[in-house]
């Protein structure tokens, strides 16, 4: 459903943006701090692979596949930012792959304007974006309190031939 629900989220707020701006265009929100400007992004974060659609068609859809898999396996057993990180990086990868599809490149259309210390001018992103970085936080944030998995409960015999409960993790 999360994954349903992002990939309709983001497909909107791309529509509606490209609607109101013709390509390359710019409205500021907040002046000099935040626009609207529609850019046609080609290749991959900060325009890595620009130009290399099938490779980044292959990558995403393979990553698609991958993450999809994870969540079907795991879902039961891990923890819930586990568990949202998946479905925000799925929804961001098919929103993504989506505009590739449809438009040979992807819509981005939120702006950042002043340039970050180190960093300089970021680049202009768009929903699906968002989702694919707070999904990594999730899925860094799950492992650092305690792994990718619950422990699941198995039934054993102690030396005694009774039964007693011990955490086990799940097999794999």
């Amino acid at each position: 459903m999360l994954v349903i629900l992002g990939v309709a989220v983001d497909q909107l707020t791309k529509y509606f943006a490209c609607w109101l701006l013709p390509a390359g265009a710019s409205h500021p929100v907040i002046q000099g701090v935040f626009h609207f400007t529609h850019a046609q992004n080609t290749g991959v974060a900060f325009s890595m692979l620009s130009g290399r659609l099938i490779a980044i068609l292959a990558i995403t859809g393979v990553a698609s596949v991958g993450i999809a898999w994870w969540y079907a396996r795991s879902w039961r057993t891990s923890p819930a930012p586990l568990v949202a990180g998946q479905g925000l990086l799925l929804a961001g990868a098919v929103g993504n792959m989506i505009d590739r599809i449809q438009f040979q490149y992807v819509r981005d259309f939120l702006d950042f304007v002043p340039p970050l210390p180190v960093i300089g001018k970021w680049a202009v992103f768009n929903v699906a974006d968002i989702y694919i970085c707070v999904g990594v936080g999730l899925f860094l944030l799950a492992e650092f309190r305690g792994g990718s998995s619950k422990p699941v409960p198995a039934a054993e015999s102690n030396a005694s031939g009774e039964k007693s409960s011990v955490e086990r993790p799940p097999a794999s």
